[in-house]
């Protein structure tokens, strides 16, 4: 799948802080978003990702929000977990969107969740209490594991700016 915005504009609190921005990011194509502090890289990126509507412009693919939700995650800037919840409980909910109605993992959604842990190297915090792991485990290795490390379309490389993978579907 192809990554694609055609000339967005987004506003924040009546401030246009992206202008006229435009990507197109092949499948297997390695993208870095390079700027400033303040340069407007991760209100592009939440845009990106359905996060923030945009002012003027068009992002495509444009899917539904099931879809999208199976296609891309979000890891905010000052993520924190506010109820006890074991990591492997934690890694498991970027499998959500791939579930039936009834939210019943199968064998393949289990086998999903350990691949992943396994990838991001937290298998052995799996039974831990999410809020006692520290702020570098949360974010430069847990948090990541719903996210299958092969497919990635789209990763920005500073790991203290959000991370958002955009993957291709399958």
């Amino acid at each position: 799948m192809t990554l694609r915005a055609d000339h967005i504009d987004i506003s924040l609190g009546g401030r246009k802080v992206v202008h006229q921005a435009s990507l197109h990011v092949a499948p297997g194509e390695l993208v870095a978003l390079i700027g400033p502090n303040g340069a407007g890289k991760s209100t592009l990126l939440k845009a990106l990702a359905g996060l923030l509507p945009v002012d003027e412009g068009r992002i495509l693919p444009d899917v539904s929000v099931k879809e999208r939700a199976r296609l891309r995650a979000w890891l905010g800037q000052d993520a924190a977990i506010h109820w006890p919840v074991t990591v492997e409980r934690l890694v498991s909910l970027g499998r959500l969107p791939h579930l039936d109605a009834f939210h019943r993992a199968a064998p393949s959604d289990r086998e999903a969740i350990q691949k992943a842990m396994a990838a991001t190297d937290c298998l052995a915090f799996a039974r831990r209490p999410a809020t006692h792991l520290s702020a570098g485990e949360r974010r430069g290795r847990c948090w990541r594991g719903p996210l299958p490390p092969r497919r990635r379309l789209f990763w920005p490389m500073n790991r203290r700016q959000p991370l958002i993978p955009i993957m291709p579907s399958r």
